[in-house]
């Protein structure tokens, strides 16, 4: 029983896979696995060789490796050149094997050959998308792939940079901060100095509405008014750093500054403006004369306080003496040099009322008095 025992541990130990060919069997062919393959170039593959009995048994052999194009190790890597075409890769047998007693004794060092299929260089590494536009602190995805020289698009490895912001070796990019154009560069990682480069701009939030306060004003002819305009974003949140400009519909009624002080130049009605990027806000601005000396809502107001003026004067000299001296005064000078002044004071007191309403009633009129 220990016997039996010790046999089937053995047993269990024993290697899986191609064993010694068994005296009197000896090996009549190698076979190199993959049997075919297709490579870009610069690319590898691991090649493998084992024998074959005349049995039909598959043993362990030391083969040694041979490649019409491209290269391989000894322990069979094959690397891929930049030459398309399609080649071979022999693995030969080290130890000669031993023909059948049958047969004429000879010497023979079987082999084992696979097909390589070798693509040609790469012509063109192609980013997508080419061009992009993304918000600032937002993100986007690229990608890239290889064309051959008789077009056929084939998948590649690459390694990604880019400026204005960073790019993971996935290729996904993250803007940064600052608005701007940048570029996004693949370039081919294994070997070769192909590269594509893509077009990134990043972008603002932009403006949806614009406000601007007030949004009625009334001022005279000189006077000047502060408007302010605030851009929003499409949620209505306040944009800060964005650029406004101010215009007026009619600058002969009233002119806007670049800080949106408004001034009044004429009587009228005016429009003012405010522009940020796209969108635009208005405001209504009506500019009124200035009133001068005593104030009249209407001209028959005018004329009605003239008449009145010019009866209390007529009303006056009538009383009078025609020299400004009230009827019953003294022709004499008894009274003294202070009659004669109050008589001017009347006289100044009447002419500065009357004065007082051309001004109102006839601008020019009321320069002459």
């Amino acid at each position: 029983m220990a016997i039996a025992g010790l046999g089937l541990v053995a047993a269990c130990e024993r290697p899986v896979g191609p064993t010694q060919p068994p005296p009197g069997d000896p090996v009549v062919q190698i076979v190199s696995s993959p049997t075919s393959v297709t490579l870009d170039p610069y690319q590898t593959q691991q090649f493998l060789a084992y024998g074959r009995t005349q049995a039909g048994d598959s043993v362990a052999v030391v083969a040694s490796w041979s490649a019409s194009g491209g290269t391989i190790t000894s322990g069979g890597l094959y690397a891929a050149d930049t030459n398309a075409g399609t080649y071979q890769v022999t693995a030969t047998a080290q130890v000669a094997a031993t023909a059948p007693a049958a047969a004429t004794p000879t010497n023979t060092r079987p082999s084992g050959s696979s097909t390589v299929k070798n693509t040609g260089p790469l012509t063109q590494v192609i980013l997508t998308p080419a061009t992009a536009s993304v918000l600032v602190g937002g993100t986007l995805q690229f990608a890239a792939y290889a064309r051959r020289k008789n077009g056929d698009s084939t998948s590649v490895s690459v390694v990604y940079a880019a400026t204005g912001g960073t790019i993971s070796a996935a290729g996904l990019y993250t803007a940064g901060q600052t608005a701007g154009p940048y570029h996004v560069v693949a370039t081919v990682s294994s070997g070769g100095t192909l590269t594509d480069t893509a077009a990134v701009t990043i972008t603002t939030i932009p403006v949806a509405s614009v406000t601007v306060t007030p949004t009625t004003a009334g001022l005279q002819v000189g006077a000047t008014q502060q408007f302010t305009a605030v851009p929003k974003d499409a949620a209505g949140n306040t944009l800060t750093g964005r650029v406004v400009t101010w215009a007026s519909s009619n600058t002969a009624i009233a002119t806007v500054s670049s800080s949106g002080v408004v001034s009044g130049t004429a009587a009228g009605s005016a429009t003012i403006t405010a522009t940020s990027e796209t969108k635009s806000s208005t405001a209504a601005v009506t500019v009124t004369n200035v009133r001068r000396g005593r104030e009249y809502a209407h001209r028959s107001d005018c004329d009605v306080g003239e008449q009145q003026h010019r009866r209390r004067y007529g009303q006056r000299q009538r009383a009078g003496d025609g020299h400004g001296r009230r009827a019953g005064d003294d022709h004499g000078h008894e009274r003294g040099p202070e009659r004669h002044g109050g008589a001017h004071d009347r006289r100044r007191e009447l002419r500065d009322q009357f004065r007082g309403l051309a001004e109102c009633c006839d601008p020019v009129a009321s320069r002459r008095l």
